[in-house]
C-alpha cells in the first residue's frame, strides 16, 4: 500500500488513529487502511479476546463485500 495514495475508506468500523506523511495530524482511520507496522503495533497491545473480535469484524466486512458485489472466490 502507497501511503502517499491512501483513501480513509471506512470499511470495517475497526479504528485506529494515525497520521498520513501528508499530514498534519493523526486521524480516525480504519484497521486496513493502516499500514502494516501500525497495524503489527496495535494489534501487540490486544488480548487474545480482542484479537478474535478483530478477526470477526473484518470477517463480516469481506462477506459484506463479498455479497453486495456477488463475489465468489
Amino acid at each position: 500500500m502507497e501511503k502517499e495514495n491512501v483513501l480513509r475508506r471506512n470499511l470495517s468500523g475497526i479504528y485506529i488513529f494515525y497520521k498520513f506523511e501528508n499530514e498534519e495530524h493523526r486521524e480516525p482511520t480504519v484497521f486496513e487502511d493502516c499500514p502494516e507496522e501500525k497495524q503489527d503495533e496495535w494489534m501487540n497491545g490486544l488480548e487474545p479476546d480482542a484479537l478474535k473480535s478483530l478477526a470477526k469484524q473484518l470477517g463480516g466486512t469481506i462477506r459484506t463485500i463479498g455479497n453486495k458485489f456477488d463475489l465468489i472466490g
